[in-house]
């Protein structure tokens, strides 16, 4: 009997359908004392008949400042039964630095938290999510959990407010600061806390804020237009006479909306925050409120608290509503004295398109779908961000468990090639916490520990990497690269593009895709780059 994991808004199920089940040398289950130092060959429990082989995956930093050149050594491998073996291992060390904080966002997406998944409690739980971070980090991507619910419960600790409409305020930031503090001010990604890799001491690069219709003021206090909705006929004849939501909504509750956004910003300021940007986002939907919807789309209590598509808009409605719950806390941040802070007003949207200038001015992060790298919408979003400054992302596109690492690239070249600043390559990535069925086998971006191998065991020390994360990375750094050129003498990320456009699909096309692309291309193109990287450095010297 399989148990697929529970989220805040999903029924547990269960299924004991019995159905072959593929073997996927995906998980990289470090080689410690929680486990096993040792390997064995063949692996116990994996049923894979006369297998002779067993894979290691060893990861080599090399920090920052490491002087350029070749350094050797040895790899060893000794085992009871054959003749200890000696590898040689050769690094050849450029006079290039990857910076520290991504110039192109990886997110790994998570509609709630870790902790039921991780299968810990108290500090045990929070030790363990910190590490979930440090592991995101370390492979040049970053873990983003929505603190918030459709039921408009605060899922993660917020910041305890009190007072009432325009007479609300913060009064106290001991539980947001004892659980983000460590990821905002760096002090969870140090030596003493066991990190390795990019960005040591600095803070993560975004995050999700609390805010919604139902955070920091209850919606069905405040809305002038609530009511009970059975039917679609009910949300119809709804919808017929609902108002504009500046109208609905009173002063008190706009403006002790905007009161907490200042004061976030302020507090941010004042702790030297300044790393990370800060997200708002609106997400909830009207299918987790109306049961005709919550039966047609999904599964879950019917709890929600949003009578509009707030994520994934469709309608003039959803989009009006949108810019309302973006509008109110930009509003706020806008009049606060901090200036070092930077708040993103972030929609995941599949028609940018149709929000028709409701949200000029207010949303300058637009997460659209992978989809529209292929059609037109990809125009506007790409000339929204030339024009006005905004940022475009794209979500989907991933490569699922068994693809091939080089399929990475691909998709990052199809979203980086369209303008994006950056990347959600999967719907959500909260881990997987069955080994046999973890969660969505193409969602298991890393594993929680819970039931580790099917043995029955947990650890609780922290998550486990897919090989998906290092093929990632491996992706991202190319990137770099890219970044790294377009900021040299001559270049920029226009001239860039061009260059890339070889290894295109269709070079000539004005969308650029690298669906055909192989492992000997991806190579290829990196060293082209780092050549042409290293000749520009050495005639910018000569000069």
């Amino acid at each position: 009997e399989a148990k697929a994991p529970v989220g805040p808004n999903e029924e547990e199920i269960t299924d004991t359908t019995v159905r072959p089940v593929a073997w996927h040398a995906d998980a990289a289950v470090p080689m410690t004392a929680a486990f096993s130092e040792t390997v064995g060959v063949p692996a116990a429990g994996n049923n894979i008949e006369g297998q002779a082989n067993q894979s290691i995956w060893v990861d080599l930093y090399v920090p920052k400042d490491t002087r350029p050149g070749d350094y050797t050594g040895t790899v060893t491998v000794e085992g009871d039964g054959f003749e200890t073996a000696k590898m040689d291992l050769a690094v050849e060390v450029l006079p290039l630095t990857l910076p520290d904080k991504s110039s192109w966002i990886v997110e790994l997406n998570s509609y709630f938290g870790l902790a039921s998944l991780i299968g810990a409690s108290g500090e045990q739980a929070r030790a363990a999510e910190w590490e979930s971070y440090r592991l995101s980090k370390a492979h040049r991507q970053m873990i983003n959990c929505l603190p918030y619910t459709q039921s408009g419960r605060i899922s993660l600790p917020a910041p305890k407010v009190d007072g009432d409409g325009q007479n609300l305020r913060i009064a106290d930031w001991t539980p947001f600061e004892e659980y983000y503090g460590p990821l905002l001010d760096g002090s969870a990604f140090t030596a003493e806390q066991g990190y390795v890799g990019p960005g040591a001491g600095i803070g993560i690069s975004h995050m999700y804020l609390h805010f919604h219709e139902d955070w920091p003021l209850p919606i069905e206090k405040w809305y002038g237009d609530w009511a009970d909705l059975k039917t679609r006929l009910d949300f119809a004849e709804w919808a017929k006479t609902s108002r504009d939501l500046h109208t609905a909504f009173p002063h008190h509750y706009k403006t002790g909306y905007r009161n907490i956004a200042r004061q976030m910003a302020e507090y941010f300021q004042q702790k030297g925050w300044t790393d990370t940007v800060y997200h708002v986002f609106p997400n909830n939907k009207y299918y987790f409120k109306v049961p005709y919807f919550r039966s047609q789309y999904t599964t879950g209590s019917l709890d929600g608290t949003s009578f509009w598509l707030l994520d994934e808009p469709v309608d003039y409605d959803d989009y009006m509503a949108g810019a309302f719950f973006l509008e109110l806390p930009k509003q706020g941040v806008d009049s606060a004295d901090a200036p070092d802070i930077e708040f993103a007003y972030r929609t995941d949207v599949s028609q940018p398109h149709m929000a028709r200038g409701m949200w000029d001015g207010i949303c300058n992060v637009w997460v659209c779908s992978g989809g529209s790298i292929r059609n037109g919408y990809v125009t506007t979003a790409a000339v929204r961000q030339m024009w006005l400054e905004e940022d475009l992302w794209h979500y989907g596109g991933g490569p699922g468990l068994s693809a091939a690492p080089v399929d990475c690239l691909k998709s990052f070249l199809n979203s980086w090639a369209s303008g994006s600043t950056g990347m959600m390559p999967y719907w959500t990535t909260n881990g997987g916490s069955n080994w046999l069925k973890p969660g969505s086998p193409n969602m298991a971006i890393f594993y929680t520990g819970r039931n580790v191998a099917n043995s029955g065991k947990d650890y609780t020390g922290g998550p486990l990497p897919g090989l998906r994360m290092k093929f990632m990375r491996r992706a991202q750094q190319d990137l770099e690269y890219l970044y790294l050129l377009a900021g040299q003498q001559g270049w920029d990320r226009t001239q860039v593009r061009k260059a890339v456009a070889e290894y295109a699909d269709d070079p000539t096309s004005p969308v650029l895709l690298f669906g055909n692309l192989t492992a000997d291309q991806q190579r290829n193109l990196r060293d082209r780059v780092v050549a042409t990287l290293l000749k520009d450095q050495a005639a910018q010297a000569r000069q």
